[in-house]
């Protein structure tokens, strides 16, 4: 009955997930109006529930399980679509579909994602640099991108997408060298 077994590891997953939710949005219902910076309780609440490595082992050991599932969501909404079938069962399914691909991509994350390298280490060190540095790189070369380069809308894509990444670790390398830039951008200064 392994089958039985992981459909209640399932309902177990569930329950903990809403448990949580329920839990989180109770104690921060009283602070909700004073996030300053917008976050909504149910926001919150899935920071604190993903995040938890217990849930996150849970999801691991029920991947096959919701790979299936979510694959099955995937074709029952296609033959829903084309058959027109819409209304209540399409909302239903709509809500199951979300939480099963959810699951499955968060599983299949700490399954094939969840590991350790100089890769890894350095964007770890670097990501919140390049995440404040891109949005300025892509806009002054989608500028240009978009006035002087007369290609098709996919290649000025591509070339934007690599190219604004190569400037941005670039402009990240020469940032993290000075004492002031680290300090402004929130990087760690190595002597």
């Amino acid at each position: 009955m392994p089958i039985l077994e992981e459909m209640k590891n399932i309902v177990v997953l569930f329950a903990d997930s809403l448990r949580i939710f329920d839990l989180v949005s109770n104690r921060m219902c009283s602070f909700e109006k004073s996030l300053a910076w917008g976050c909504k309780v149910p926001e919150c609440a899935k920071i604190f529930v993903f995040t938890d490595e217990n849930f996150q082992e849970k999801i691991k050991k029920i991947l096959p399980f919701t790979a299936a599932l979510f694959v099955s969501l995937i074709i029952a909404r296609c033959f829903m679509y084309s058959s027109k079938i819409y209304g209540l069962k399409w909302d239903v399914l709509h809500k199951v579909f979300v939480w099963s691909g959810i699951l499955f991509m968060f599983g299949a994350a700490k399954t094939f994602f969840d590991f350790n390298s100089r890769f890894t280490q350095y964007f770890a060190r670097a990501s919140f640099a390049i995440y404040v540095i891109h949005q300025s790189v892509i806009v002054i070369l989608g500028f240009f991108a978009a006035g002087y380069f007369k290609v098709p809308y996919a290649l000025q894509y591509f070339a934007l997408v690599f190219s604004s990444f190569g400037i941005t670790v670039l402009i990240y390398e020469i940032l993290k060298r000075f004492k002031l830039t680290c300090f402004l951008f929130g990087i760690k200064f190595n002597q």
